[in-house]
């Protein structure tokens, strides 16, 4: 996955207290004078809001760069493979999408789709997972997609304390999470181990689950050879576990990285995981 595509993936694991609060029904303030509340009526759900201009381009540039600007008026990718169009729309890890034509990895396309008007105001309002509908529609319109999720057992790790016992330094205070990552690299202020464990799932191809019991926030540098070129996520998603095996005279490996640099292991396991499962997609009419 390009440098800018992967960051845009793991961007949507940094806030999920977010996107809860985001979803919680706001409280409804109480009148000073009892007397003053006015019997409220029920109203008509409002219209669900649509993208009022979609354009979709094929991308023949040949780059290997995809990019996600993600403007405040809707969703703009360039050179974008539909599996990852598909990944943020549902809000699941890329390699979890199965049952697809080779196709959604080999074309690239540049879609721009914009809410305007007076569905602006309201757009800005929607959660995460609302704006994930939207593209859900847009997709099934444009890309006649449809899909349905199934659970399956596939192979995963659970991130457990090693024998030599956390090499992790907790924060000194309490500051806002940040962090960020390319391919070889993660540094962290103030990060629970549970959102370091959603990452490492983006690198591996692999669910990893927290189970280190460790309840902190803590500051660290983990580094280790690039071996993004050993796996592609649709070979993850159909239950492929080939072990990673970066050139080591570039560096450890992400597994002897998070032992040696954390004082963590990634130990192998089954775990029941959400897929997604293509019924049916088609190649979109440009325009």
């Amino acid at each position: 996955m390009p440098r800018l595509a992967l960051l845009a993936a793991l961007l949507a694991l940094a806030a999920p207290a977010a996107i809860g609060q985001a979803n919680a029904a706001p409280s409804t303030p109480v009148p000073q004078n009892a007397s003053q509340a006015q019997p409220q009526t029920a109203k008509q759900p409002a219209k669900p809001i649509e993208f009022d201009v979609v354009s979709i381009k094929p991308n023949n540039s040949g780059s290997p760069a995809m990019i996600d600007q993600t403007p405040p008026d809707g969703y703009t990718v360039e050179n974008m493979i539909p599996r990852y169009v598909i990944s943020s729309a549902y809000g699941i890890r890329a390699d979890l999408i199965t049952g697809s034509p080779g196709w959604i990895d080999s074309k690239h396309y540049d879609i721009q789709a914009k809410v305007a008007g007076s569905d602006l105001s309201e757009y800005h309002k929607l959660s995460k997972q609302q704006r994930g509908r939207m593209l859900q529609s847009m997709l099934a319109d444009r890309f006649k997609l449809t899909a349905h999720t199934e659970t399956k057992e596939l192979p995963g790790y659970e991130l457990i304390v090693a024998k030599s016992g956390s090499k992790l330094q907790q924060s000194p205070s309490e500051p806002q999470m940040g962090w960020g990552a390319n391919f070889g690299d993660i540094k962290a202020n103030a990060m629970p181990v549970a959102t370091l464990a959603d990452i490492l799932s983006n690198f591996i191809h692999q669910t990893v689950t927290d189970k280190t019991g460790l309840t902190g926030k803590y500051d660290f540098e983990l580094k280790w050879a690039d071996d993004r070129a050993a796996r592609r996520p649709s070979q993850a998603a159909e239950g492929n576990s080939e072990a990673l095996a970066p050139d080591p005279s570039e560096g450890p490996s992400l597994f002897t990285a998070v032992q040696e640099q954390l004082g963590l292991k990634l130990q192998p396991t089954k775990v029941p995981v959400e897929t997604l499962v293509i019924d049916h997609v088609e190649p979109p009419s440009p325009n």
